[in-house]
């Protein structure tokens, strides 16, 4: 995949060092003093680099100088006013007027018409003066006095009029880079309005009167939180077909940059989006309404037209049920699609029933019968008179407001085909990701002609229509910018005897065998650890059942996973006994199912007191493989590596096929047990002369830190947020401790570290001798918006406990704080000369190289920022810092694309989230405290590794 698609570049920002740069200085929370620094002028040493490049990014400059310009936010309440009938006066007399009826509108399709229907009512001089964001507020380019309500009828309908509260909240300038926290509410005002103004003709909705292009056009895209996507209608327009009725769509992702000129570009990022196509899968009319069982049974299955009529035959007869397997294979198809239905409600003033339409969102299946739910609550709906026709299918649980659901007959339930885009919002499955990864994979030239494309779809160079960038002075060139890129020097890798390792031309590693091979730790009496080096390994291999009592891998395909994977650690140089296989266990019980099957504690402790029991066991490290299903991984892993009673470490991985994948495992394994898999420049283990140790002493000891934190997402299965904190413990930035923080309530800034620094502080020094002089910080997931405030209050957190720690005294060393940004949709292709013309390449794009920075052009002239691709396909020094940390990935033999601590970072985030998961369902939520929590996230004391690589 590496090979094809177009460059993604990490894009990191700098914090510099304490007392290291000029600029506007402010204050934020905690007394804290951070500097807003100016990017640094000093020319860069082109020794660094191998060569120079030209490139194309996909921004597109903004030609006139938008910024300044006044723009006016107003906020916008619409309601639905009904004139009741007249009520019968008193004693006869003249019938009187009853009180209007108001009502809010709710409905985002609604919503949108009427306030397009005001706006063509209201006397407006130009109507593409005005943008809206579909939900409350919307802009124009020069103050109108509204009333403070304003009632407009409707056109057809008597006895009914829309509403309009409305009231101006601000009129500010467009400010597209702050100085400081002051400005940054106006910063991300105008970018709000910058994303509106882009995608407003895609989401205006036509008059009647209007001409049809405007409706051409609009029919063009679904628009789904800003972002356009485009509807593949026609045959050979762009797709990716997921899975069946599941396509995923081609879009734009709009965000407005600024140049290091001061000048604005809009960057087109290429998205693809899940969607229900189910047009396009069952050649159904797009008017049609499909009732969910047709839908089920014609994407679920490849019968021909008469079996399913036979299917539903025997479904009518009862013949045919759903289980629980079955229950959940369609759940996973349907949950989450927008569907309609038909009921029953009795109209108070006729006393006569009425069908009514209803619109609802499949949250689940229930698993009462539809006999037993409706005539045991005695409901007299639509459903009830209908259950004889198909009595053995469940009923559907719609939700139909926030708080409000209810159950309905499935069979009665439709899904309209394509009225609407309806967003697919279910999890992928394992085929569903392989085929979106090879769809969305595109050679360099396609990315950049496929953007071409939406742009020139998007028309912001036209006037045939709607034009709502005229009406905001706002001109879009339809050329990408072009910028240089410097390509960085491969480092100098080594492995343990201080030997360099061969760095291919697309800066992958040739070495093969673990040279600085395995160090195992052992616990003594006085509590202090020391290396012992030539112990051999021996391995006990667990398969765990699944909750219907089978073994999760049959107990021939484990054997020969074991086997492949003996093989591929012996070709690495790792020192294995012999039998490597101390025991086989193919069936234990992770659950308490009482078959007379053993249970996964009693093997772990028989096994443990069997290996000890062996007077050999001194010269040997007992491994355990546990291969588990997925649904129980977090619970073994929870029981490996963090309960206290287990004393050996426990492995857990999955059984891959490819041979790349058993060496990957290996790579994995020796890290585990606190082995170094490469290292820059030089070895700390290698034998060294008494002149090469004091120059190492010399060296300046940086402490690599890496933070990431995880949030509680839709079905993530956690209501808190997680942080993870990791910090290196030695020189090359290699070996690595963690520790995690539950923050009870949900936020994307580390509000207090109690003491997990403190623990990572003391580490570096137990194992180092000495603090560090200089701790970097690597800092994921943080827009550009929190970067100050974020870094604000987590370096504060950490000089804190350094004082508590130290001693207000004591000499505290250096920060560098560091923002990685990986999700943007920058991209770059680099242009090469050299290659050969073709019509399907004429401007000669490929990838661009390993090691490209990019610090000119299209980067802020405020914050230190700059773009680096790492991965396979003074402040200069942090260009090659990050980039050479990015080869110290104990995982794999090539580059990331991040620098190691903030990989590491996400991965103990993601374990702690899953591990998280089991602690909710073994314990009351009374319990799950912060602390409580954190002490059960804690990774065992005597573990020798990195558990988490």
């Amino acid at each position: 995949m590496a090979e094809k698609i177009s460059a993604e570049f990490g894009r990191m920002r700098v914090t510099p060092k304490k007392n290291e740069s000029v600029g506007p200085k402010y204050t934020k929370e905690g007394g804290e003093l951070l500097v807003q620094e100016r990017r640094p002028a000093t020319k860069d040493d082109m020794s660094r680099y191998d060569q120079v490049t030209r490139l194309l990014v996909n921004w597109f400059r903004i030609s006139n100088n938008i910024e300044g310009k006044i723009v006016n936010e107003y906020e916008i309440d619409l309601f639905e006013v009904r004139s009741p009938p007249p009520r019968r006066g008193r004693g006869g007399g003249p019938p009187r007027a009853g009180r209007p009826i108001e009502k809010a509108i709710k409905s985002k399709e609604k919503l949108i018409q009427v306030f397009w229907f005001f706006i063509r009512s209201v006397d407006f001089d130009r109507r593409t003066g005005v943008i809206f964001d579909d939900f409350q507020t919307f802009w124009t380019c020069e103050r109108h006095l509204f009333n403070r309500e304003y009632d407009v009828p409707h056109p057809t309908k008597s006895g009914l009029k829309y509403r309009a509260k409305i009231r101006h909240l601000t009129s500010y300038p467009l400010t597209f880079s702050g100085q400081g926290p002051e400005d940054y509410e106006e910063v991300n005002r105008t970018h709000k309005f910058m994303k509106c103004l882009l995608t407003q003709r895609a989401r205006y909705v036509s008059g009647d009167g209007e001409d049809d292009v405007q409706r051409r056009y609009a029919n063009k895209f679904a628009v789904d939180r800003l972002n356009i996507y485009y509807i593949p209608r026609e045959k050979g327009d762009p797709k990716i077909e997921v899975a069946p009725g599941v396509n995923a769509w081609l879009g734009l992702y709009f965000a407005i940059r600024q140049m290091q000129n001061n000048d604005l570009a809009v960057n087109l990022g290429l998205i693809n989006g899940l969607f229900y196509d189910l047009y396009d899968t069952l050649r159904r009319s797009r008017s049609e309404k499909l009732g969910i069982l047709d839908y089920c049974l014609e994407i679920q299955s490849n019968a021909s037209p008469e079996e399913l009529k036979d299917l539903k035959e025997s479904l009518r007869k009862g013949e045919y049920g759903i289980g629980e397997g079955g229950r959940s294979k369609i759940l996973k198809l349907i949950r989450n699609m927008r569907v309609c239905y038909e009921t029953c409600i009795r109209n108070p003033r006729s006393n006569k029933w009425d069908v009514v339409e209803r619109h609802g969102i499949i949250v689940d299946i229930a698993k009462q019968t539809p006999k037993s739910y409706f005539f045991t609550t005695k409901k007299t709906t639509m459903d009830a008179v209908f259950l004889h026709v198909y009595p053995t299918l469940p009923c559907l649980i719609l939700k139909q407001s926030k708080k409000s659901e209810d159950l309905h007959h499935a069979p009665l339930c439709k899904v309209t085909i394509n009225e609407t885009a309806q967003k697919f919002l279910n999890s992928m499955d394992t085929n569903m990701k392989i085929k979106f990864i090879q769809g969305a994979t595109r050679d360099p030239h396609i990315h950049h002609q496929m953007t071409k494309d939406m742009m020139n779809m998007m028309e912001f160079d036209t006037t045939k229509s709607i034009n709502f960038l005229d009406a905001f002075k706002v001109d879009i060139s339809t050329k990408m910018v072009e910028c240089q890129g410097k390509v960085l020097k491969a480092p100098n890798l080594v492995n343990g005897k201080g030997k360099a390792i061969e760095i291919l031309p697309e800066r992958t590693f040739r070495e093969k065998v673990f040279e600085q091979l395995v160090f195992i730790f052992l616990k003594l009496l006085n509590e202090k650890k020391i290396a012992v080096p030539g112990k051999s390994l021996t391995f006990a291999v667990i398969v765990i059942n699944k909750e219907n009592g089978e073994p999760c891998v049959v107990p021939d395909s484990a054997e020969v996973f074991f086997h492949k994977l003996e093989f591929a650690m012996k070709d690495r140089g790792m020192t294995l006994a012999d039998p490597a296989l101390h025991i086989f266990y193919p069936a234990v019980n992770c659950f308490n199912q009482g078959d007379g099957r053993p249970h996964f504690s009693d093997v772990i402790q028989e096994i443990t007191a069997s290996f000890r029991g062996n007077p050999k066991h001194e010269n040997k490290e007992l491994i355990f493989i546990v291969m588990v299903p997925k649904a129980e991984y977090a619970r073994a892993e929870y029981y490996g590596y963090i309960k206290k009673r287990v004393r050996p470490p426990i492995r857990f991985h999955p059984a891959p096929k490819k041979m790349q994948l058993f060496y990957q495992v290996a790579l994995k394994l020796n890290a585990k047990l606190d082995g170094i898999n490469q290292e820059i420049d030089f070895s700390e283990e290698q034998e060294m002369s008494p002149e090469e140790k004091e120059k190492r002493k010399k060296l300046p000891r940086r402490m690599f830190v890496g933070v990431d934190v995880t949030h509680p997402t839709q079905d993530s299965g956690i209501d808190i947020s997680i942080a993870s904190i990791v910090g290196s413990i030695n020189l090359g930035g290699t070996k690595y401790r963690n520790s995690v923080l539950a923050q009870m309530k949900p936020k994307e800034t580390v509000e207090v570290f109690h003491y997990q620094f403190s623990e990572l502080i003391t580490e570096f020094k137990k194992n180092m001798g000495d603090l560090p002089e200089h701790v970097i910080v690597f800092r994921d997931g943080i827009s550009d918006s929190e970067m100050v405030r974020t870094a604000t209050i987590e370096l504060s957190h950490f000089k804190k406990q350094l004082i508590a720690l130290l001693g207000r005294d004591a000499l505290l060393p250096k920060f560098t704080y560091i923002v990685v940004q990986k999700r943007h949709t920058t991209r770059f292709y680099e242009i090469d000369e050299e290659m050969e013309k073709t019509d399907e390449n004429p401007m000669q794009l490929k990838n661009v190289k390993s090691g490209t920075i990019v610090d000119e052009m299209v980067v802020s002239r405020m914050n230190f920022d700059f773009m680096l691709a790492s991965h396979h396909g003074a402040l200069v020094d942090i260009y090659e810092l990050c980039y050479n940390l990015c080869f110290l990935s104990a995982r794999v033999r090539k580059p990331i694309s991040l620098p190691a601590p903030v990989h590491y970072a996400h991965i103990v985030c993601e374990k702690a989230k899953n591990i998280y998961k089991y602690l909710r369902r073994k314990y009351p939520s009374e319990m799950l405290t912060a602390t409580f929590i954190e002490e059960q996230l804690k990774q065992h004391k005597n573990y020798p590794g990195m558990h988490f690589v």
